[in-house]
């Protein structure tokens, strides 16, 4: 069973989309806490959060993982610091000897959980930015189809398609199990503004698009938020 938590589960918002259960949450609410989920992280994350150049950063860093950790905790009815997890050869953290999946991402004060028993799943979120060159961005980031679509739009139109496509594909590569900067561009996904969220095509032959389903939201005015989930 699980100890007593720095935190009240009612402090995050839930939501379920097909099998994943998400939770979101404005990390400055448990700033006050910090230490106690410091104490719930390994020694790697730990020392990784010290490395962290700014005091808000290494916070956020903290509580998202600790929140993660104590998440995973209460879906395996165990204590958070009994939570063991593993990391892939790409990276991606689990839980070894147990079919619960899981992914977290956070962004600026906002982080998303995504914890499932039945897929596979991915999650992103974005602080939405004004200040930042989209066109170049997604020059580079983007496939040409997914490029010129953006290019024929223009402000918050084009904003909100870009941080929809970018969370999209990052959900998926998350998902995965792949790196990100390596494969956005072969990521191909649903932009404009009345496209439904979907994985259109992946240059790899190991990935069948029509099994990921995917969704995306903003769970906030300035954040933008994908899930990717597979059975």
């Amino acid at each position: 069973m699980q100890a007593d938590k720095p935190f009240d589960f009612k402090q995050l918002t839930h939501s379920k989309i097909g099998p994943v259960d998400l939770f979101s949450a404005m990390l400055p609410r448990f700033y006050g806490q910090t230490e106690v989920f410091n104490q719930m992280l390994s020694r790697e994350e730990q020392i990784k959060a010290e490395r962290f150049v700014t005091k808000t950063l290494s916070q956020r860093y903290i509580i998202a993982h600790g929140l993660l950790r104590y998440l995973l905790a209460d879906a395996l009815n165990i204590d958070a610091k009994a939570v063991k997890l593993l990391v892939s050869e790409r990276g991606k953290p689990y839980i070894e000897d147990n079919n619960i999946h899981f992914n977290l991402s956070h962004s600026e004060d906002m982080a998303l959980i995504g914890v499932s028993r039945e897929a596979k799943v991915g999650v992103d979120i974005e602080y939405c930015q004004k200040q930042v060159s989209i066109l170049e961005i997604a020059k580079r980031f983007f496939s040409a189809t997914e490029y010129k679509k953006l290019s024929h739009l223009s402000g918050d139109e084009l904003r909100m398609a870009f941080y929809k496509g970018w969370t999209q594909k990052e959900a998926v590569l998350k998902g995965l199990g792949h790196g990100i900067a390596d494969h956005l561009a072969h990521c191909e996904v649903s932009i404009l503004p009345n496209e439904p969220p979907a994985l259109l095509a992946f240059h790899s032959d190991e990935v069948q698009t029509k099994i990921w389903q995917l969704d995306t939201w903003q769970p906030h005015p300035d954040y933008v938020a994908a899930v990717a989930h597979q059975p």
